[in-house]
């Protein structure tokens, strides 16, 4: 197959609700998620976007805010989770994740947000930083 005139979704600002990613479509909570990678064969690894309102900060980027003045897609200031969502549970396996199941809302990240949250998400010590580098990179290459 050839993807090359494929554009990329890296940045993109995308709305779903939360049990798209256990498979449990009971779960209705409409979600924020931003694209961070993408994959030759189109698929992507996600962060959750949550607002910042009431939340305990020690699960969340460091130091990092979404300001609602510069992304018209967020009703509030919001943080990021810190975590990457490689791909989502479907019947006890793992399946990929394309964006063509998620809603555009015509907004992206800037590139320094992108390469802040790159460099900053799941980063707390240097061990978690390398074994989030050799799992990016093990998915880049399908898992094989």
């Amino acid at each position: 197959m050839c993807f090359k005139n494929k554009r990329s979704d890296v940045r993109k600002i995308y709305k779903t609700t939360d049990g798209y990613f256990t498979s449990n479509f009971k779960i209705k909570k409409p979600r924020r998620v931003a694209v961070l990678y993408q994959r030759d064969d189109g698929a992507v690894i996600l962060v959750r976007i949550h607002s910042k309102k009431g939340k305990d900060l020690k699960n969340f980027v460091p130091n990092f805010t979404l300001k609602s003045k510069k992304h018209k897609s967020l009703s509030e200031d919001s943080i990021v989770y810190n975590k990457l969502i490689f791909g989502r549970k479907v019947n006890g396996k793992f399946e990929k994740i394309h964006p063509n199941d998620f809603i555009y809302l015509d907004d992206k990240l800037s590139y320094s947000e992108l390469f802040k949250l790159r460099r900053k998400i799941n980063s707390n010590k240097f061990k978690h930083k390398i074994s989030k580098y050799k799992l990016i990179r093990k998915w880049n290459n399908h898992f094989k």
